[in-house]
């Protein structure tokens, strides 16, 4: 059928209906199992693999086009002492 994990600081009980949304789409689906942080969802409709595509598409053009950081911008550490 097809899920998928998320992570959020309050997930919700499993068997709670839920909508996911995430960029421009959304997803109806049941929750299947949780963790402190986390939650597995499985979707009533499998995903179409066009949506797919976009999702993927949309994430890959989010992505910053150079270096997060680079060699010059990173602050040097200090060696730590053993105790």
């Amino acid at each position: 059928m097809g899920g998928a994990r998320v992570q959020l600081n309050d997930p919700p009980r499993v068997g709670s209906e839920v909508l996911l949304k995430w960029q421009s789409h959304e997803a109806f689906c049941h929750v299947i199992w949780t963790t402190e942080d986390t939650c597995g969802l499985s979707f009533d409709r499998p995903l179409s693999p066009e949506m797919l595509d976009e999702s993927l598409k949309e994430e890959q053009e989010a992505k910053p086009a150079g270096p997060v950081a680079a060699v010059n911008n990173i602050p040097l550490g200090q060696k730590r002492r053993r105790f």
